[in-house]
């Protein structure tokens, strides 16, 4: 806590403190010293979270009483206009047409009744029915039961449309989007990345359940509305990506595909291994050094998923690119160095999922039999 009472906490980068960002939502804060990003500790995160729900609730009170002051002053002119306004419209009336019958005057013509203005605005202070709530309550434990235990943002209702910031990294946890309304309103959802396009979902059922899972680092923004304006519930959920399910298995992995080659490698003459076999997600790769000579370089790439296909690259150390394998989910790449230096090395693979990867060395007269 500093000086002046506004809750701080320390830089991860320069250890200055740090002043909290506005939004009780926000992940991480950037130190004004060094300007580096650090996250907030989830506890915090939490704390400020419940703290901004707490101040929700009690406006929403405050409203609520407020409608009913007025609706009760409301009910007291009614109450006066039957005791007072009534004789006199009754009076009123009979002067009316004692007056036509008398004057032979004739009648004027009448206007439909025009509606209050200040009706729809007085509906739209009406507090939000705290039973929404209870429509995304499902979607959240059928969440936790996958494996997602922290609630990013606690489930809460809002009116006609909210925004958010969410601050993600490359490769980490996917946030899951849930949301709901009242019977009949469509809620959408929007999850917008620093740079890349972004994620959008629409409720078909009872409720929303939009996944995002971040290609980039940096604060992806949320945004939440209802048709016509209506009241909703939503909710944010931190997820282990749908990839995490593969981790420990080598058959949806390709660490056991990769490691049988590699056998077979080494029982065909193969020998010095560059690379043991590894899994990883997202675009890895290595560097090779190499030079002419009698040893020729072998690449194994290998997914588990037929939508996961892997490319691989390879270039010279003059920048040249050597012709690729075609893109598959099972690759390999021989090449006979012409020229001595770092072969830098990539590997692309088409989903987020993981894959497994290998080099070992080879003679020269094995390598050629396995292009």
């Amino acid at each position: 806590m500093g000086m002046s009472g506004t809750p701080t906490t320390r830089c991860g980068h320069c250890g200055a403190e740090l002043a909290l960002p506005a939004d009780p939502s926000a992940l991480a804060t950037v130190c004004g010293y060094c300007q580096q990003s650090t996250q907030l500790p989830l506890e915090l995160v939490r704390f400020r979270q419940q703290q901004a729900q707490a101040l929700r609730q009690h406006q929403a009170q405050e409203q609520a009483q407020a409608f009913e002051h007025k609706a009760r002053k409301v009910a007291g002119g009614v109450w006066l206009f039957l005791w007072i306004g009534i004789p006199l419209v009754v009076l009123g009336s009979v002067g009316f047409i004692l007056w036509r019958t008398l004057g032979n005057i004739p009648s004027l013509p009448s206007h439909p009744p025009q509606q209050d203005p200040a009706e729809p605005a007085e509906r739209a202070k009406a507090p939000p029915d705290p039973k929404l709530g209870e429509r995304v309550a499902p979607a959240v434990a059928a969440l936790a039961q996958k494996g997602c235990k922290d609630v990013v943002r606690a489930p809460e209702i809002v009116r006609g449309r909210v925004e958010t910031v969410a601050t993600m990294h490359d490769g980490g946890n996917c946030l899951h989007v849930v949301a709901a309304g009242a019977a009949g309103v469509r809620v959408s959802a929007n999850v917008v990345p620093p740079t890349s396009k972004a994620t959008r979902g629409d409720q078909t059922g009872d409720a929303l359940d939009l996944e995002h899972c971040p290609r980039e680092d940096g604060p992806h923004k949320v945004e939440l509305s209802a048709a016509d304006g209506a009241d909703f519930a939503f909710a944010l959920v931190d997820c282990p990506p749908a990839r995490e399910r593969y981790r420990d298995d080598p058959a949806k992995n390709g660490l056991g595909l990769v490691q049988a080659r590699m056998r077979e490698l080494a029982a065909g003459g193969c020998g010095r291994v560059l690379l043991p076999p590894k899994t990883a997600f997202g675009e890895g790769g290595l560097t090779a050094t190499l030079a002419p000579g009698p040893q020729c370089l072998v690449i194994l790439a290998a997914s588990g998923l037929p939508a996961n296909t892997l490319t691989v690259e390879l270039k010279t150390p003059f920048g040249d690119r050597v012709p690729a394998p075609a893109v598959a989910t099972e690759v390999r790449l021989v090449f006979c160095p012409k020229d001595a230096g770092p072969h830098p090395i990539t590997i692309k693979p088409a989903t987020s999922d993981y894959y497994a990867m290998a080099s070992m060395e080879c003679p020269r007269a094995v390598a050629e039999k396995l292009r």
